[in-house]
């Protein structure tokens, strides 16, 4: 998705999503990626349709802090990553650290 702050002409911006529960995904690299914190219900894995919270985080620092849940995918155009999991708390702490202030969206 790309956005653009009607305040600010010239900063378009990339952004990909990642929800939690969703694992073997591939995202496009982006400016920017939201991580959503989703609420399962754990008898019918449901996702509810409101993320419990999200953190919109600069692709570089999402990478030097939660790069081991992306695995390039070799061979495709423009360069994919297969998601192999969501931040456990530790890693969602440092990401929200990082979060990018006031997102722009």
């Amino acid at each position: 998705m790309v956005f653009r702050n009607e305040h600010s002409p010239g900063s378009e911006f990339s952004v990909t999503v990642l929800n939690s529960g969703s694992q073997g995904s591939l995202l496009p690299a982006a400016d920017r990626i939201a991580f959503g914190e989703q609420t399962v219900d754990p008898a019918t894995g449901i996702a509810s349709s409101q993320a419990r919270d999200i953190v919109y985080v600069a692709w570089p620092d999402a990478m030097t802090i939660a790069g081991h849940l992306f695995e390039p995918v070799a061979g495709l155009y423009p360069a994919r990553y297969r998601t192999l999991g969501f931040p456990d708390a530790g890693t969602w702490s440092a990401l929200q650290r990082a979060a990018v202030a006031g997102s722009g969206l």
